[in-house]
């Protein structure tokens, strides 16, 4: 189980044991983290102006694999080798992810209001975005 821990980072709990949860592994790189959502292999983790692509391949200790600056990201998800993005005032970002060191912006639909989080129901994604209400938009090209 992966936690976001606010300022102490991110936490990886073993819960083998309900009773008994044990945290197994742990990453900060200083910043917040608000959210947490996983990938195949990796996390996305968001807070104060910027997304981190962290592998969890060895749970016990996770690893920063890169970084991309956006503003104010509210929530993340994964589709494959992509991530989108709610990216407050920006929006929803697309990012490539196809080279985790390296994360691009491959795609963005500049919404009315703040994008806050997002969701995903086969190729479409739903976006909460406050006073700007709710969008459905079709993603193509990510799977």
């Amino acid at each position: 189980m992966f936690v976001a821990a606010w300022a102490d980072g991110l936490r990886v709990a073993s819960v083998a044991d309900p009773t008994q949860p044990a945290v197994v592994g742990a990453w900060t790189d200083g910043q917040l983290v608000e959210r947490v959502e996983g990938g195949d292999g990796y996390l996305l983790v968001s807070g104060h102006s910027r997304l981190v692509i962290v592998s969890v391949a060895h749970p016990s200790d996770p690893a920063s694999q890169g970084t991309f600056n956006v503003g104010l990201p509210s929530h993340a998800v994964a589709v494959g080798d992509h991530a989108v993005v709610a990216a407050d005032w920006m929006g929803v970002l697309v990012l490539s992810l196809s080279d985790p060191a390296r994360p691009v912006r491959v795609s963005s639909f500049d919404t009315a209001g703040r994008g806050r989080a997002v969701a995903l129901a086969g190729d479409l994604v739903c976006v909460a975005d406050g006073d700007g209400g709710l969008y459905v938009l079709r993603l193509t090209g990510t799977r």
